[in-house]
């Protein structure tokens, strides 16, 4: 760990394929981030639509439009086979087991390639997409 850190907590996660660990560390030479310093105006501010309408995912204030990722829909046809082949096993054979193994594999392919796709988005727009606090 650098030197000057603060180590605040460690979590350890299992997911389908492994287990994960996330370490939070404080740097205190880092200034704290007050929100209510800013105030908004229409210079610092964005709009944001859900348009959920053919391939447009989501449109701006600014007339910028962006395209749709559609993750679950192509993942779709890969999914349902698996979770046919799987109903069709017995309870409790192995078979059925790795099945179940692939078939979480599917989803999570499909949450990574969305959670992947917020990233890009929030980028591209300049937003930060830091869900947890330090």
């Amino acid at each position: 760990m650098p030197d000057g850190f603060i180590l605040k907590n460690i979590l350890l996660t299992n997911k389908t394929d492994g287990w994960y660990t996330t370490v939070a560390i404080k740097d205190p030479s880092v200034p704290t981030f007050n929100p209510d310093d800013i105030t908004s105006t229409w210079d610092n501010s964005l709009g944001l639509d859900a348009v959920l309408h053919e391939d447009d995912y989501l449109a701006t204030s600014e007339g910028v439009k962006l395209p749709s990722l559609k993750s679950f829909r192509k993942s779709e046809k890969r999914n349902s086979q698996v979770s046919k082949r799987k109903s069709v096993r017995r309870k409790g054979s192995n078979r059925r087991r790795k099945l179940a193994k692939r078939e979480a594999r599917e989803h999570q392919r499909i949450a990574r390639a969305r959670a992947e796709h917020a990233r890009h988005t929030a980028h591209a727009l300049g937003i930060s997409t830091d869900t947890q606090k330090i």
